[in-house]
């Protein structure tokens, strides 16, 4: 997962491979995000409603397509 965009309101990550959104979990800080709620998906960009603090652990778990 690599940072590709930070805005104060919101954060946009880039996944490598192409994934399912049905087999998908985001972590932040090892607390499972909500989709919709915390993150949205497009494509393979994952949108994080609002951005991470520096120092906070973003995780993700997915099966690669």
């Amino acid at each position: 997962l690599s940072l590709h965009d930070a805005l104060p309101i919101y954060a946009i990550f880039t996944v490598q491979n192409l994934f399912s959104a049905n087999n998908f979990a985001l972590y932040l800080n090892g607390v499972l995000q909500r989709l919709e709620e915390d993150y949205q998906i497009s494509g393979q960009k994952i949108i994080l409603i609002v951005s991470p603090s520096v120092g906070e652990k973003i995780t993700v778990s997915y099966i690669i397509l």
